[in-house]
């Protein structure tokens, strides 16, 4: 049976090998913790789980992002008189880790920093016939399912283009939905990735079914016991926590205390107000029914 201390320091081993940062130093204040109230048998699954983890530190995510990039431009030929690189952007327009990614290619790539583009709205029809090469940089895919339903929103054909998508860490399942994706909209999507992994339970019904019901007994909600819509990640990065992750590993809860916890961006006021007002609106018209 794996001592989880010792698999535990020797992930924060490698994980540190450029310097230990917050996150990894949150990570090992709230270890002991964390583990507390499992039995032997839970923390054998944690241990295998563990193994498996990885930790990008802004300084491992910039070596996978120029990795990525080497590969690109050597498989690829990509010169700056027919590409654009852009981002998945949020439907809500707020910036998200996909920007800090886009920045950090934008540093380590050769192009011309003047195709670097958040958006495709500046670019007229006449532009747009003469890009060949389409770049996405993002940090993670769980799924495939936000970066094939942000295709889906844009008003450009991407039917005569050739779209990259650089993702430092992607599953099995989101690289074989965006294929998917691809084929049946023949579009052609080349997908390079740092990190290519299984589910975390693949195969392992049994092991699925014992941490289900530790992480009920830790309260963390169903839809983000197996990571959101059962994704199965096994990752964290120096900006957030994806909710493809498995929850105990970021979910805070009144019995979970996570060694990589998501953080939420505070509501700004203005927005609050706003929202106050619309919820009693609602409830005088409720109110005069």
């Amino acid at each position: 049976m794996a001592d989880i201390n010792k698999v535990f320091n020797s992930k924060i081993d490698k994980w540190s090998e450029r310097g230990v940062d917050e996150k990894i130093e949150c990570a090992m204040d709230r270890f002991e913790e964390w583990i507390s109230g499992y039995n032997e048998e839970e923390k054998e699954i944690l241990s295998k789980l563990i193994s498996n983890f990885n930790y990008y530190s802004r300084e491992k995510a910039i070596d996978a992002i120029k990795k990525m990039n080497e590969e690109l431009e050597r498989k690829y030929s990509i010169t700056s008189d027919d590409t654009i690189v852009s981002i998945i952007r949020k439907n809500n327009g707020l910036i998200n880790s996909s920007y800090e990614y886009w920045f950090i290619h934008c540093n380590q790539s050769s192009l011309s920093k003047n195709v670097y583009y958040e958006s495709f709205d500046s670019i007229d029809e006449e532009e747009w016939k003469n890009i060949n090469n389409v770049i996405f940089i993002d940090d993670c895919s769980g799924t495939g399912n936000q970066f094939t339903n942000f295709l889906k929103k844009q008003e450009k054909d991407f039917s005569n283009k050739n779209i990259f998508f650089l993702v430092i860490e992607i599953m099995e399942d989101a690289e074989k939905n965006i294929k998917k994706y691809a084929k049946e909209n023949g579009i052609n999507i080349e997908i390079i990735y740092f990190t290519l992994k299984k589910k975390a339970f693949e195969n392992k019904e049994d092991n699925k079914k014992l941490f289900s019901n530790m992480s009920h007994r830790k309260q963390i909600t169903d839809k983000y016991i197996l990571g959101y819509k059962e994704a199965q990640s096994l990752m964290a990065f120096y900006t957030n926590t994806p909710n493809d992750t498995l929850g105990v590993f970021w979910l805070l809860s009144a019995k979970n205390k996570p060694i990589f916890e998501r953080k939420k961006s505070k509501e700004p006021k203005w927005k609050k107000i706003k929202k106050e007002k619309k919820g009693r609106r609602k409830q005088q018209y409720e109110a005069k029914k």
